[in-house]
């Protein structure tokens, strides 16, 4: 686990779906959003509880399975204002934020040192 500067964090952003902003607090870890980049480029917002025994993407995968329908999502008329707009949207969704670079296994590490944080994360 790695913090970055935002310059930094921009710098290593080499897969949309590998972005995620959580939220640590009440000693719980919550994914806020995530960009989809498959059918098409978006913001999902949503406030889900992950399981911090387990991997980034299991938890991803895991929370979004217990809220189902309950994602909101940003979403662009075009792949071009898309591709201009996406990122800052993004990080506007939280102010004062820590950024950080992580492997998909330290999930487990983020809320013992981020407590009541709000943390944009890019796993490598």
């Amino acid at each position: 686990m790695q913090e970055l500067t935002q310059a930094q964090y921009l710098q290593n952003i080499a897969d949309y779906e590998k972005l995620y902003l959580i939220i640590t607090e009440n000693d719980k870890v919550f994914l806020r959003a995530d960009i989809e980049n498959a059918e098409t480029l978006r913001i999902e917002m949503m406030y889900f509880e992950m399981d911090t025994s387990l991997t980034f993407w299991e938890a991803n995968s895991e929370c979004r399975g217990n809220y189902a329908g309950k994602i909101f999502f940003v979403e662009y008329e075009g792949i071009e204002p898309a591709k201009i707009n996406i990122l800052n949207d993004f990080l506007n969704l939280c102010t004062n934020s820590i950024f950080l670079l992580c492997d998909n296994d330290e999930l487990k590490n983020i809320l013992p040192k981020y407590p009541n944080e709000s943390i944009y994360i890019i796993i490598k």
